[in-house]
């Protein structure tokens, strides 16, 4: 049995991805959903949470600095 994210899942991810990195502020808040979309595939994605630490890491330290508001802008690494 295999288990991976059905192509509306991975067409949904791919376009909140696209959102983000096309945007020139970038919200506490996007980030979270993107990471929560990559959550949600990590059954059927090998090596899932390689993908998603760094902007996991981003997002904990733009929380610490904005003393946790999700709506604080934050600034993406090159990772």
């Amino acid at each position: 049995m295999t288990v991976r994210p059905t192509p509306e899942e991975a067409a949904k991810l791919k376009q909140k991805c696209l959102a983000v990195l096309t945007k020139t502020h970038v919200s506490v808040h996007d980030i979270s959903e993107v990471i929560g979309l990559m959550v949600s595939m990590y059954p059927g994605v090998e090596y899932a949470q390689l993908f998603y630490r760094s902007l996991e890491i981003d997002k904990i330290k733009a929380l610490k600095e904005s003393r946790g508001n999700y709506n604080s802008v934050m600034i993406l690494s090159d990772t």
